[in-house]
């Protein structure tokens, strides 16, 4: 799930395959297409919104170019999507989804994957002209002194940077370049468990894992900088707001919390649905509701005016695994 204000659209996939584009005007879909023959690991804009990039249990990447009309109905349990339109398919790339662990992108050129070969091993692509993937980076692993860290769990990729959190509880920072070489500037195990998810605003890179730990570190020098027990295991998503002032992190037990990020000061603790399985978060980029831009696509009046007030709104978005997204308003 992630969300795109300047469109002021949210786009998602479910364990079906499927992938909906849905507007926050109207709280509907714009798009609906299968994408994978199993369940959508992770789905994100990229390309200022005119591209889709997914990722599948059916070990595939997707990349999506959108701009055609495509259906806008909700599938059935019954519908395969052999007959539905699909947006033009401008890459596809044989991955490894064994894992669980999502994709990381970077300036919509950098591609992080967990190994085709090893699932305890992390792969690089670059995305170039003519939408070719070469991988600079290939089977990047600890070196072996590190102690036993299990499968790749959780991933984030720079320009230069490359960090990697693992089944566990160990997170590795490397430092690599284009030429294929790399090396590791900071190993810790600051969790008792598997980590989850990394999250990442400039140089500060947070961890969150099974256990109740979050923990900050300088992703440029790989130095540890913080850590909060929240006293709440199973920390499954976490994600950081545009502006680098806000962490919001979703559980387990449904429960979303919200930290001052600088100094992990808690800030509000909510429920998101009834049903156990939250496992997706992501905020919305802080944008100015003034952007004449946003604006020229607009056909009347009431729909400029609800536009304008979505985008001038601090959204968090929520995944859950009984198919809903609950929107959430915040400071």
């Amino acid at each position: 799930m992630h969300g795109l204000s300047i469109t002021c659209e949210v786009v998602s996939g479910d364990e079906g395959g499927w992938v909906f584009v849905w507007s926050l005007v109207t709280r509907r879909p714009t798009a609906v297409f299968r994408a994978h023959e199993k369940a959508v690991i992770k789905v994100q804009w990229f390309n200022s919104g005119g591209r889709i990039i997914t990722h599948g249990r059916d070990n595939k990447l997707y990349i999506f170019q959108l701009g055609q009309e495509l259906t806008t109905k909700i599938p059935t349990k019954n519908d395969t999507g052999e007959q539905w339109l699909k947006p033009l398919m401008v890459h596809s790339q044989d991955v490894n989804a064994l894992n669980f662990c999502a994709f990381s992108m970077y300036d919509d050129t950098l591609i992080a994957v967990p190994g085709t070969l090893s699932s305890e091993t992390v792969d690089v692509y670059e995305l170039g002209a003519g939408n070719q993937l070469r991988r600079p980076l290939k089977a990047i692993k600890p070196p072996e002194e590190t102690s036993k860290t299990g499968i790749v769990m959780a991933l984030v990729v720079t320009k230069d940077r490359l960090a990697v959190g693992y089944e566990s509880g160990t997170i590795v920072i490397f430092e690599w370049d284009s030429s294929g070489s790399f090396h590791v500037i900071a190993s810790h195990k600051p969790h008792s468990q598997a980590a989850l998810s990394l999250a990442l605003h400039k140089n500060l890179l947070v961890s969150s894992a099974a256990d109740q730990y979050l923990v900050k570190y300088d992703i440029s020098t790989g130095k540890l900088l913080d850590s909060l027990g929240t006293g709440h295991t199973g920390l499954q998503s976490a994600a950081i707001r545009s502006d680098g002032k806000i962490l919001a992190v979703v559980g387990w037990d449904n429960m979303v919390r919200v930290f001052q990020l600088s100094n992990f000061k808690p800030l509000a603790v909510f429920k998101t649905t009834s049903q156990p399985g939250s496992t997706t978060i992501s905020f919305s980029p802080i944008n100015n509701p003034n952007n004449e831009n946003n604006s020229q696509a607009l056909q009347s009046k009431i729909e400029q005016i609800k536009k304008s007030k979505i985008m001038a709104s601090h959204w968090l978005a929520v995944g859950g695994k009984d198919g809903r997204i609950g929107l959430f308003e915040l400071y």
